[in-house]
């Protein structure tokens, strides 16, 4: 459906008016013409561009760290490829096209191959106790916090009350678990 307003671009949000006296009047409207004709769209279409630019800015940066890597994922030998796991059946290919493991022997069934992934999305090839981390876990905890919170008030700004519930719960279990941390008893 294009925009009711300039008959251009696709209409993407529609607009009820409902006046006293008369029936509820909806029109449909481009992102552009929604925020000439409202106030709330327009804040939605100036944070929506910054998101835009943040988001194409990370793009570019996870581009240039593959680029660098060689590639997220690399073409695998065909050797390497037919292995499948023999608890589950996972097949190496489905774990390459989904990332996702069939069962915890899938790691050993794997393991020479997982480790790139492992290093890649979790920094560590093994586990290590939460105790060691507790200064750098609530260094975390505050940098989320602190995004939580100014993510709150640009929220409330454009009256997301749905995100800003989530958010109010987020801030509030962030700050426990800082406590819990700071206490010792976590």
């Amino acid at each position: 459906m294009r925009c009711e307003q300039c008959g251009k671009s696709e209409a993407v949000v529609r607009i009820t008016r409902i006046e006293s006296g008369s029936a509820p009047f909806q029109v449909c409207l481009c992102q552009t013409c929604a925020a000439d004709a409202s106030p709330h769209q327009k804040k939605i279409l100036e944070k929506q561009s910054t998101y835009d630019v943040l988001l194409q800015k990370l793009l570019k940066h996870h581009q240039v760290e593959e680029e660098e890597s060689g590639g997220a994922i690399k073409e695998v030998p065909e050797e390497e490829t037919s292995m499948a796991c023999p608890s589950c059946g996972l097949d190496y290919n489905d774990y390459r096209r989904t990332l996702m493991l069939g069962c915890p022997d899938c790691y050993e069934s794997f393991s020479d191959l997982l480790e790139k992934d492992l290093t890649r999305f979790h920094r560590a090839t093994r586990h290590t106790d939460s105790e060691d981390h507790k200064p750098s876990e609530l260094a975390s905890l505050q940098d989320r916090l602190r995004e939580a919170r100014s993510e709150l008030k640009s929220t409330l700004e454009i009256e997301d009350y749905d995100r800003a519930a989530f958010l109010r719960d987020e801030i509030e279990t962030l700050e426990n678990r800082m406590e819990e941390l700071r206490a010792g008893t976590a």
